[in-house]
């Protein structure tokens, strides 16, 4: 077991998720509207303008044109207060009343290290994609026209183009040290030479709260005969920023694959989940102004298993997500649709899977394809879309609908079923009604009494899957004590077990660690007893001291019903299974031991075995 911690850059993330960037600045000074942003005077130093501070609501972030400062809410209150990151952050906390985790010095230390790190390496992402997007040659830009984007977008998301050979490298060599440039993951370590890691790829870089986190590049060529003659480290089609490993460990930990555009959620209502890289940038152009809807992407087929807390999170204030993959003949974006949107309907979120229309002759289409038509016809498409998003079916009725086309194959439909009533088991009464008529009318069950047994199966089945995990993470991260107390809680928790049940379970878990801290004692009268091996004390079954112990270690009230059951199992333990000795006053003789303890009523206990005390 070892201690729960929550990592200090995780927690400087959730401080930024729920501050108002806008609302923290507007209370120093005015804000007013400049295009897609807003702008003020910056409350540290005087301004002729007024205007040279410009804050981003959508990246959630800030940049003086004055002083040169920016960055998000933690660097306006260092530059504001004068105060180091951590200080920062607790001034965020108490201002918001948000919980603080205890921080000692060489934490505080540590993150402020990270802090400097992760602004190095944020002044050199910016410096390179800015070089790359800057010196992009007209022929390349024409690649993401063809695509679809607008020069307004490529100019904004700063994408760019990577030339064969080590340009990059070239270019920063001057202005940073190679091991500070290795830290970036925008360089690799090839033969013993430092190369540029992007070459011959198209650039998109991953903006969040206002800096560049992360990026992805795409090969600028599918001609297989081309792909054949590059060096191995550079043949995928596609290849992702480095990060940290055992391949790259001079990259800088602070560099991770976040969602891309996740930043955008707080501004909408309801949002898009697409599948690529340029589907989202088509769907950030096209459609979240038109449609007011946000737009993320996991750039895969489906969120990685790390990315899904974030994902639950990200989506909680949407009303509804809407999943749109790519179509296509393997089936492969559908099937990372399902897999997604099963695991945001099991945590209440009112998902739809979106499917495009794919003409005949074509093998795929993406959301890009879709909405990448001449431009005067864009804004019916992005209609046509919202449409098909009208019309599209919650997650279990779209799947209840295709479970039932699967005739023929009981068990395949069995095994189906259950999979998605795995995902009913937190609904309300009129939500199952709804969804036990529509399994009824495609002939999948018959009856309600059949269907509600199953559930009742499943979710006992989930219940003890979900128990275990939740037990050996608990194993993992608490001390003994509170361990126990997180088990006595499950038991609690059990309502398919009836309260006798549940206060015996309890007992036995109980009696199972009072064995461990001391020993159960009987006497000839059948007075029953326990000794506490830690502070060297006998106590009476049912004592009141005893009683205070119970309820510190397991949280169980000697004035609850369940304090009698626990008292009865205890009694039961001394009495069957408890060593027979004679009890003295103020005294107890461990026979096995041969040793006498004298207690003197006051604060000594005295121990005699003969040869000393």
């Amino acid at each position: 077991m070892g201690e729960n911690r929550e990592t200090r850059s995780d927690f400087a993330q959730n401080i930024l998720d729920q501050i108002d960037i806008v609302h923290l600045i507007s209370e120093d000074c005015e804000l007013t509207p400049d295009g897609d942003r807003l702008q003020g005077t910056h409350s540290i130093h005087t301004s002729k303008s007024g205007t040279s501070l410009k804050v981003y609501p959508d990246q959630q972030s800030f940049y003086c044109f004055n002083c040169g400062r920016g960055g998000t809410a933690i660097d306006y209150i260092m530059a504001r207060e004068g105060c180091s990151p951590s200080e920062a952050i607790k001034f965020l906390g108490e201002k918001y009343n948000l919980s603080m985790p205890e921080w000692s010095e060489k934490q505080k230390k540590e993150y402020e290290q990270r802090k400097s790190e992760k602004d190095i390496v944020s002044e050199m992402l910016y410096d390179a994609f800015k070089f790359y997007h800057d010196t992009m040659p007209d022929e390349r830009r024409a690649y993401f026209h063809q695509r679809g984007v607008t020069d307004e977008t490529i100019d904004r998301e700063l994408l760019g183009y990577a030339p064969e050979g080590n340009n990059l490298y070239e270019h920063l060599k001057g202005k940073h040290q190679a091991k500070q440039l290795l830290l970036s993951g925008m360089f690799c370590i090839v033969n013993g030479s430092i190369c540029d890691a992007y070459q011959r790829r198209y650039l998109f870089p991953y903006w969040h709260h206002g800096e560049i986190v992360y990026s992805i590049g795409r090969l600028d060529t599918d001609d297989e005969d081309d792909i054949a003659q590059l060096p191995d480290w550079n043949k995928g089609k596609y290849k992702k920023h480095l990060t940290r490993k055992d391949l790259h460990p001079y990259v800088s930990d602070t560099i991770e694959n976040v969602i891309w555009n996740a930043d955008c959620v707080r501004k909408y209502r309801s949002g898009i989940i697409t599948e690529g890289i340029v589907d989202g940038l088509m769907g950030k152009q096209e459609i979240s102004p038109r449609l007011s809807l946000g737009i993320i992407s996991p750039v895969t087929t489906k969120f990685a298993q790390h990315d899904i807390d974030r994902l639950i999170e990200l989506t909680k204030q949407w009303e509804t997500v809407y999943l749109v993959n790519d179509e296509e003949e393997s089936k492969a974006g559908l099937k990372g649709a399902k897999d997604t949107a099963q695991k945001l309907f099991s945590e209440g979120r009112d998902v739809r899977i979106v499917r495009l229309p794919k003409p005949e002759y074509l093998d795929k289409i993406d959301l890009a394809d879709f909405l990448n038509i001449p431009k005067d016809f864009r804004e019916a498409r992005v209609y046509k879309l919202k449409s098909l998003m009208d019309a599209s079916k919650d997650f279990i009725e779209y799947r209840i609908d295709e479970i039932a086309q699967k005739k023929g194959d009981e068990k395949a439909q069995h095994r189906e079923l259950k999979a998605i009533m795995g995902a009913m088991i937190n609904l309300d009464k009129l939500q199952l009604e709804r969804y036990c008529e529509r399994i009824q009318k495609a002939g999948l069950i018959k009856g309600k009494r059949t269907f509600y047994s199953a559930l009742k199966s499943i979710t006992i089945d989930h219940r003890k899957e979900a128990k275990q995990k939740r037990m050996k993470e608990a194993f993992a991260t608490l001390e003994k004590e509170e361990f126990i107390k997180v088990q006595i809680d499950d038991i609690r928790k059990q309502e398919f077990k009836k309260a006798h049940e549940i206060k015996h379970t309890i007992g036995d878990l109980v009696t199972d660690d009072m064995k461990e801290r001391g020993r159960f004692y009987k006497t000839l009268e059948n007075q029953t007893f326990w000794f506490d091996e830690n502070d060297k004390r006998l106590y009476p079954i049912g004592d009141d001291v005893l009683g205070a112990k119970i309820n510190q270690w397991y949280e169980i009230n000697q004035k609850e019903p369940e304090y009698e059951f626990l008292l009865s199992d205890l009694n039961r333990e001394a009495l069957l299974n408890g060593t027979e000795t004679e009890i003295y006053q103020f005294a107890f003789y461990d026979k096995k031991a041969h040793v006498l303890y004298v207690y003197n009523n006051s604060d000594r206990i005295y121990r005699l075995d003969g040869k000393e005390i």
